[in-house]
């Protein structure tokens, strides 16, 4: 059994009121060039998934006008957290996208 998957967080302990992972920070997700760093832990994981999966779809609603102003998306990073994520079994929650948007409005 894969130890990622056995200590995989609830979906109520990831990502609500969270604040972006250090690996997906807005200046590694818009773009700014540090180098990129995976995440650890389990936890880890799931939350770089979910706001890889958010920044994606922010990304989207920019290029269809939806969205305007601010910093472009590090698609590219974005693309590569998804993939390695879903290698170690973890895909976005269903309800990422709201609880990202919280933790931003809430100061995150």
């Amino acid at each position: 059994m894969n130890t990622d998957q056995a200590t995989k967080p609830r979906s109520d302990e990831a990502t609500k009121g969270s604040r972006p992972p250090a690996y997906l920070s807005p200046d590694e997700v818009l773009g700014q060039e540090q180098g990129p760093v995976d995440p650890v832990s389990a936890t880890d994981w799931q939350d770089a998934v979910n706001w890889a999966d958010f920044y994606l779809k922010l990304e989207s609603a920019r290029l269809y006008g939806l969205v305007t102003g601010g910093a472009r998306v590090n698609v590219e990073r974005c693309e590569d957290i998804l993939a390695h994520g879903r290698a170690r079994g973890f895909t976005p929650q269903a309800d990422n996208t709201d609880a990202c948007l919280a933790a931003l409005k809430d100061g995150g």
